[in-house]
């Protein structure tokens, strides 16, 4: 279970990341600032967990991870759409309940 909610929770953050239109802005619109780098400390974090799916200080630091960057894209009204902010704090509390 924790494989097939990591594997999901990876993919959908990924494809948020790399899937919203960029800003060559640092500051952007709608509450978005840090979404972008947030993603990749996500993506970093989940990289690591999924090595050593059993190591619980890597669950936490991936779930700290998604935390932040949840908190990123739910703010973010301008580049990530309802349906986005919802899918990413649903996986994210599916992700946090994993690793308990």
């Amino acid at each position: 279970m924790k494989t097939r909610t990591l594997s999901i929770s990876l993919f959908l953050g990924i494809a948020l990341v790399f899937g919203c239109k960029k800003s060559s802005d640092t500051v952007t619109p709608g509450g978005c600032d840090g979404a972008s780098t947030l993603g990749d400390k996500f993506t970093a974090a989940a990289n690591a967990f999924s090595t050593d799916p059993t190591n619980k200080v890597k669950c936490n630091a991936y779930v700290d991870a998604y935390k932040a960057y949840a908190d990123a894209v739910i703010a973010c009204t301008s580049l990530y759409t309802q349906q986005q902010r919802n899918d990413i704090q649903a996986s994210y509390t599916q992700a946090k309940d994993a690793c308990k």
